[in-house]
């Protein structure tokens, strides 16, 4: 069985081509290349590219991965609708995990002094408390007053993916690296059956983003 893989919903936007032996999904190859909102024009060439280098069209695709956000309004739009066309025309399941559940695996050593951020805008920041956190429980945080909520929830480590500018203002904590590539957390995902299906699926905005004012 031949899995395509597709995120558009982190900071780079990413394609990895799998095989399901038996019950073991195997990374077969991938690509990644920065978003620069161009995902319109980019996602379903490089996506027909990685499958033509292998021998295979989009019609060989026999089931679809994908990461469902919260992520970037254009970015999202364009890959799920992507992802459920080829869902829909070859008749074939499709799989998803949300942003957080997908950085989490994403992640090695996890620990209770780990938090997750993720981007939601240049002042404010997804804080996802553990791996066990509802998403009806995730804040989103004005980038001023995340470092005093993470002492509090006695955090010393953060991961997930903030803007350049909010990793300067946080230099504080110990900034944990996602080393694994796309692929390789998709293969771990399915793999451990963390991947829910669906039969369509929907992009996840938590809400529409309201920072709170800084008190300071």
């Amino acid at each position: 069985m031949k899995v395509l893989a597709i995120s558009t919903a982190l900071f780079n936007t990413s394609v990895a081509l799998l095989e399901k032996k038996g019950e073991e999904y195997v990374l077969l190859e991938e690509k990644c290349w920065k978003s620069n909102r161009n995902e319109a024009e980019n996602l379903l060439n490089e996506a027909k590219n990685l499958l033509e280098k292998n021998s295979l069209s989009l019609s060989d695709v026999e089931e679809v991965f994908t990461v469902s956000g919260p992520g970037s309004f254009t970015g999202l739009r364009v890959g799920l609708v992507t992802v459920n066309t080829i869902a829909y025309l070859n008749k074939c399941p499709v799989k998803e995990v949300n942003t957080f559940e997908y950085l989490w695996n994403g992640v090695g050593e996890q620990s209770d002094e780990s938090g997750l951020l993720l981007f939601a805008g240049s002042k404010g920041v997804y804080f996802h408390k553990s791996k066990d956190t509802a998403v009806e429980e995730i804040e989103i945080l004005n980038i001023d007053d995340v470092s005093e909520i993470l002492k509090k929830n006695n955090i010393s480590k953060i991961f997930g993916e903030i803007s350049t500018e909010q990793q300067e203002k946080l230099s504080e904590f110990e900034i944990e690296e996602i080393n694994q590539s796309f692929g390789r957390v998709s293969e771990k995902i399915l793999n451990t059956g963390q991947a829910r299906e669906v039969k369509q699926v929907r992009p996840l905005y938590i809400k529409k983003p309201q920072i709170t004012e800084s008190k300071k």
